[in-house]
């Protein structure tokens, strides 16, 4: 499978419908496994996305209000 990522922080709605996003990247990763993956800082941006897309739908997961003292942030997902 292909997962797709936003390699910088997003604002909240482009994450969450997939859109404006300008600095995707790919990378291979097989079934019930997991991947690092490096998403850095940007500007005033509060948000993470990924994806995969299956068939006619895109499966996204993001990530919003980061905080770094407790190092955790809020997961979402959405299908388009």
């Amino acid at each position: 499978m292909t997962l797709e990522y936003n390699k910088k922080m997003c604002n909240l709605s482009d994450a969450k419908y997939w859109s404006g996003l300008n600095d995707v990247e790919d990378s291979s990763i097989s079934g019930h496994s997991s991947k690092n993956i490096s998403v850095t800082e940007n500007w005033f941006a509060t948000s993470i996305a990924t994806s995969y897309v299956k068939g006619n739908y895109r499966m996204i997961t993001y990530a919003d209000n980061l905080n770094a003292s407790s190092k955790t942030l809020i997961q979402y997902n959405n299908v388009i």
